[in-house]
């Protein structure tokens, strides 16, 4: 999918419907950042971790990676 990019589930969410995801450098295997999904927007989101960049095509991987998951949660 991601040229640079790793994503890995890590957890579910509570309710089992969604999960949480890592997302890790696959040059370094860094974790950049976590995936989550936030009910008030009814759509996953990027929690990026401290210190980490982003060019347009890792933003455009990303935010590929969330509409495929939300897709898949069909809300």
């Amino acid at each position: 999918m991601s040229e640079h990019l790793a994503f890995t589930r890590y957890a579910s969410s509570e309710s089992g419907k969604t999960g949480r995801y890592e997302v890790r450098s696959k040059h370094d295997g860094g974790l950049l950042a976590l995936v989550s999904w936030y009910g008030p927007w009814r759509r996953y989101v990027v929690h990026p971790q401290d210190g980490t960049l982003y060019d347009a095509s890792c933003l455009r991987d990303i935010a590929d990676f969330l509409d495929a998951e939300k897709a898949k949660v069909g809300r």
